[in-house]
């Protein structure tokens, strides 16, 4: 297996392992994971968002908005996080 593939391995075994915090409702330690996903590429969406979503339902608005925020500027048409930094922004009364 070359390097790439190790990576993308890696990091998809980091994802889900968050998916799995996250679903157990377990947001704090999902989101180690998600970072653990970001320190290997700062841009994959799927971390960015997933991170937004368990900070969302931790109520730390701001930074599910920044992490919203970041995916957008990767994939501005990104239907899903535009809803969920909709959504948050009304938790915060914008």
């Amino acid at each position: 297996m070359n390097f790439w593939n190790r990576k993308k391995n890696n990091i998809d075994a980091l994802n889900n392992k968050g998916d799995e915090l996250y679903l157990l409702k377990r947001y704090l330690e999902a989101i180690e994971f998600y970072d653990k996903v970001l320190a290997i590429d700062g841009n994959n969406i799927i971390a960015l968002h997933n991170k937004g979503l368990a900070l969302y339902n931790l109520e730390r608005y701001p930074e599910a908005i920044e992490c919203y925020d970041k995916a957008l500027a990767i994939d501005g048409n990104n239907i899903d996080v535009l809803n969920y930094k909709r959504n948050a922004l009304a938790k915060l009364g914008a």
